[in-house]
């Protein structure tokens, strides 16, 4: 359990537990956001699978069974997640094979509290519902460029990407599944991203993860639509001009397409920097 020096309610629950099952290590973060929680939580972990999940979601109980009987029957595999049934969401279900994809000029689509089917190969998973092949993991690791107070969003991207160019396969099954209860993020971060500065966070992060470990065709035509297009929440110059004629909101609009464009661009520099540190 991996859980920040001011988080008492944690430190409360951990102690109610019953001492006849196997205890439970506590690894104290002081640094903010969520990639130093993962690192330190996974540099105290042992074992060749580590499976993460969060505080405001209770994993099925055949969770675990199932991750270790994917990486166990296939040993190509470098991560194993699936559906995360949010609270309060009645969204139809969507074929699992259209979970978590990126297109090859960048829309990245979601949909993992969606999944339906068969397990799947898939392109990113979802934080809350995810484990790792160690062998996959250690060479890439949780990236510490990412930007954000808090949830740092779109760490998965980094993660998962970056596991896929080294050749190993992602895959999404709806039945490895948690109940999620989505609570409030520490920092800044707010779900939506209601804050500019988030909004920056996500979309540096999110360009980020994808012009470092895409293929090198690509990274220009992903840079490319998420500066023109974008996304709902994180506007590019086409959807924001777009969504302010439809709404005649300019000024809120205007301020989401600089926070967004703002991140990309950073996005850039961070890229170039890495790059820079390996010469």
């Amino acid at each position: 359990m991996v859980a920040r020096a001011e988080d008492a309610s944690t430190r409360d629950v951990l102690a109610q537990i019953d001492r006849s099952k196997p205890p439970v290590r506590t690894v104290t973060v002081d640094t903010p956001g969520v990639v130093a929680a993962l690192n330190a939580g996974g540099a105290e972990a042992t074992g060749d699978i580590l499976a993460f999940t969060d505080d405001d979601a209770i994993p099925d109980a055949d969770w675990v069974k199932r991750i270790a009987a994917h990486f166990a029957g296939d040993p190509t595999l470098g991560a194993v997640g699936g559906r995360d049934r949010l609270a309060g969401y009645e969204d139809p279900p969507v074929p699992s094979q259209a979970v978590g994809k990126i297109q090859w000029y960048g829309r990245a689509i979601g949909e993992h509290h969606r999944g339906s089917g068969r397990p799947e190969r898939t392109d990113v998973l979802k934080g809350v519902n995810i484990a790792f092949r160690r062998a996959a993991l250690e060479p890439v690791w949780f990236d510490p460029q990412l930007r954000g107070s808090g949830a740092q969003p779109h760490w998965e991207f980094a993660v998962c990407l970056g596991i896929k160019r080294a050749g190993w396969g992602i895959l999404y099954d709806p039945a490895v599944a948690v109940h999620h209860d989505e609570g409030p993020r520490f920092g800044k971060a707010e779900r939506g991203f209601g804050d500019l500065t988030e909004l920056s966070g996500a979309a540096h992060n999110q360009t980020y993860a994808m012009i470092r470990w895409l293929p090198p065709w690509r990274k220009p035509i992903v840079l490319a639509y998420e500066l023109l297009v974008g996304s709902r929440i994180a506007p590019g110059l086409l959807t924001a001009i777009e969504r302010g004629v439809r709404t005649r909101q300019w000024r809120g609009t205007a301020m989401r397409l600089v926070a967004a464009t703002r991140g990309r661009v950073g996005a850039i520099g961070t890229y170039v920097n890495v790059l820079r540190d390996r010469l």
